[in-house]
């Protein structure tokens, strides 16, 4: 894993941008250096201060979100594709950051050998970083091992390889240096496997790819680096996501309100542990609530509630006194209590109201009406009074 860590210079002053990172980090450093953040942000790179490779930055006008895509895809790097693409920088001269990009996608051009004694360990690594894989030791067979020699031999014997910093570099010139990065929109690159969600923003043949919760901001700029308009000339593909109850509920919010909604909300429910999310499935659920907006104020007061399963006031009484929480009664004293009473009086202290799967309770003293009345109407809501 390769960082990039810059100083960026305007009017005098000095920021350092540690990349990659999130929009929200990127927004607070160009508060920093501009004290309202751009919406397209061309900075001054001063100094590259890691790694020193990429010092032929230093006094360019660089894209802030094309430098983080480039650190992005240099942070799924290990250390020998780190290597091989800073050799392949200075074998071609490169300074361009939209050739460096491309230099990350066209990695199999250029092997680097660090063990130059074996020349079946020479014509292994090379047949590994051209091909992309090759057989274990174990599995390899004699005959495989004679070849990868015979491979061996005949590069060094090719006299192209010259030595560098980090090893003996062979550079294909037969493979043509594929264009991946075209300067528009960012190749699709999958880098957040914890995300909630990720989606496919599709314009006139361009993606880009999203993944949530995101940055309003980010998303905007993805649209226009499509080419399009407004986010809803996209066409929108969801491609993962949160399984279950909770990730069709974030689908169907962004079939009904758009995925600007649905960001919001997969926002406001980042880092609710996997209780809280339950409960919050049985809230909407249990009281119809389905709308971004409604979603969102019953998260607000997820731990000022609890369910009660019962339908009656009876029902109330049993589950109260069984559990034995708050109140305690022998069992064989329950057939002399006005059990709907008491049941009356606990949802009445709780402020609880009815909703569809029992009797919804306050642990506040809030009256939960009070609470559920901020819920904005919608055709699903069903609650008893």
């Amino acid at each position: 894993m390769v960082s990039i860590e810059i100083k960026a210079a305007r009017m005098g002053k000095t920021v350092v941008f540690s990349l990659p990172c999130r929009e929200r980090e990127l927004k607070e450093n160009l508060t920093d250096l501009y004290g309202t953040p751009p919406s397209h942000a061309v900075i001054e790179v001063a100094q590259v201060t890691f790694p020193k490779e990429l010092d032929v930055l230093t006094g360019q006008m660089l894209d802030l979100d094309v430098l983080n895509y480039l650190a992005r895809r240099m942070d799924g790097f290990d250390q020998g594709e780190a290597n091989a693409f800073f050799e392949g920088l200075k074998a071609e001269g490169m300074s361009d950051l939209k050739d460096l990009i491309n230099l990350t996608y066209n990695l199999n051009r250029y092997s680097l050998i660090t063990n130059v004694s074996n020349f079946a360990e020479i014509g292994r690594v090379h047949m590994l970083n051209t091909q992309g894989a090759v057989p274990t030791r174990e599995n390899e067979t004699p005959e495989q091992t004679a070849e990868y020699e015979r491979i061996g031999r005949d590069l060094i014997a090719s006299g192209t390889g010259h030595f560098t910093e980090h090893g003996l570099l062979f550079v294909d010139r037969e493979t043509e240096f594929a264009t991946v990065y075209d300067g528009t929109s960012f190749p699709p690159y999958y880098d957040c496997p914890d995300s909630k969600m990720a989606a496919t923003l599709s314009f006139n043949g361009k993606e880009e790819l999203l993944f949530l919760p995101e940055e309003e901001s980010a998303i905007h700029k993805a649209v226009r680096r499509l080419g399009a308009g407004e986010l809803s000339d996209c066409d929108i593909t969801l491609e993962q996501g949160s399984a279950g109850l909770i990730g069709q509920l974030y689908e169907s919010i962004n079939r009904s309100e758009g995925l600007l909604a649905m960001n919001e909300v997969i926002k406001r429910l980042d880092g609710m542990d996997y209780e809280d999310t339950d409960f919050l499935l049985l809230l909407a659920r249990h009281t119809g609530a389905s709308t971004a907006e409604n979603i969102s104020i019953l998260a607000d007061h997820i731990d000022d509630l609890y369910l009660i399963p019962a339908q009656t006031y009876r029902d109330v009484s049993n589950y109260v006194l069984e559990a034995g929480d708050e109140y305690h009664a022998d069992m064989e004293l329950w057939g002399f209590l006005d059990m709907d009473a008491f049941g009356k009086y606990y949802a009445e202290q709780k402020g609880g109201i009815f909703v569809e799967g029992g009797l919804l309770c306050s642990s506040t003293g809030q009256d939960v009406k009070t609470v559920l009345d901020q819920l904005d109407p919608e055709p699903g809501l069903h609650l008893q009074q």
